[in-house]
């Protein structure tokens, strides 16, 4: 019996993905740097942990250390300030469906590699931060996504076992760290960066279609 539904953040209940990556092009294109579009797809939902930018820098060839190369991108996205502010870009329905899931005894959280100050402040402009029972960053994780330990202490948190719990994702990564857990994956359909989503259990357009099929079918 469904209990628990564990949210992704970017690309799942935000169509942020698409405003990071085309930030980063456009520093890229600030610094006069020649970069192939497929270099910075890399860094969607990627593992925190692997260090796609020194790949970029690598192949980039700035005249610079990595280091300054890297305060540079900082300051840059700070300066743009669209990075971390994508409260505008809530998926539409992404509210009432979250809603309805509550109305029908389902426990949620939010499991995502962004950092937790990211997520708190999204979902509160947003008006979605208090239909969370709890969420996580895999960046204070030591084994992040593609690992289950964000999603399991996810279940840990609601109270429930992992076979009660879905994972709605849309990377790769995101959604082998669903099934590792335990858990029946749902992907959002990705037409854009061309992520792999075939190990889902099954691949829907939107987060309302997703709850909508979990309530009906777990």
């Amino acid at each position: 019996m469904l209990k628990g539904i564990c949210f992704d953040f970017d690309g799942v209940l935000f169509d942020s993905e698409k405003i990071h990556h085309f930030e980063n092009c456009a520093f890229m294109e600030s610094e006069g740097l020649f970069y192939e579009e497929q270099w910075l797809i890399e860094l969607v939902g990627t593992d925190p942990k692997k260090n796609v930018w020194l790949d970029i820098y690598e192949k980039a060839g700035p005249k610079c250390s990595y280091e300054e190369f890297m305060g540079r991108l900082d300051a840059f996205l700070r300066e743009r300030g669209k990075f971390n502010d994508v409260a505008h870009a809530l998926f539409p329905g992404v509210k009432e469906a979250l809603q309805k899931a509550r109305g029908a005894g389902i426990k949620l959280a939010l499991a995502s590699s962004s950092p937790l100050s990211y997520l708190e402040e999204n979902t509160k402009k947003a008006g979605i931060y208090s239909c969370f029972d709890c969420m996580y960053s895999g960046r204070d994780l030591k084994d992040p996504k593609p690992a289950p330990d964000i999603y399991l202490n996810c279940a840990s948190a609601l109270q429930l076992q992992s076979g009660e719990c879905a994972v709605i994702e849309d990377s790769y990564y995101g959604i082998l760290a669903g099934k590792r857990a335990g858990m029946k994956v749902i992907a959002i359909r990705d037409d854009y960066f061309g992520l792999d989503q075939t190990l889902a259990d099954r691949i829907v357009e939107s987060v309302p279609e997703a709850i909508d099929f979990l309530l009906s079918s777990f």
